[in-house]
């Protein structure tokens, strides 16, 4: 017979999840539109760098869960990999939206392209390692 979870327990879960949705949010909602109307880029070329974030994120998902699954240390599976990817995530989210200083600029656009195909990937990478890690391991009872 399942054991009841302590509402303690889902509250500080949902807290998580809180985060992961406003994140979600505003990555689906405003990236493309602050390089775009913000930062000025071409919009085909950010377009571009997320499809190839998307296509790492494809990667390294499955391999991650991988690593996750077959992964023993004294902490468990999984919590070493959500808890050492946690700061990693949130400098990759914010250099995401941080543009360099000469933003705007006609010699930054090439800068800020490679800057975004090289954060964004980053970030989805960290990404991976935490959402991977805290989905397979969220056993709560």
């Amino acid at each position: 017979m399942p054991r009841e979870v302590p509402l303690r327990t889902k509250f500080l879960f949902s807290i998580g999840e809180a985060a992961i949705g406003i994140k979600n949010a505003s990555l689906g909602q405003f990236l493309l539109f602050f390089y775009a109307d913000v930062i000025k880029l071409a919009p085909a070329l950010v377009g571009a760098a997320i499809a190839i974030s998307r296509l790492w994120d494809a990667v390294t998902d499955p391999v991650m869960g991988y690593v996750s699954d077959t992964t023993q240390t004294r902490w468990g599976r999984r919590r070493p990999f959500v808890i050492g990817a946690a700061v990693p995530l949130g400098l990759a989210y914010f250099l995401l939206f941080t543009p360099p200083r000469a933003a705007g600029s006609a010699g930054s656009s090439c800068t800020s392209s490679v800057r975004t195909c090289c954060c964004s990937p980053c970030y989805r990478l960290r990404h991976t390692l935490l959402r991977v890690g805290r989905r397979a391991g969220a056993r709560l009872s």
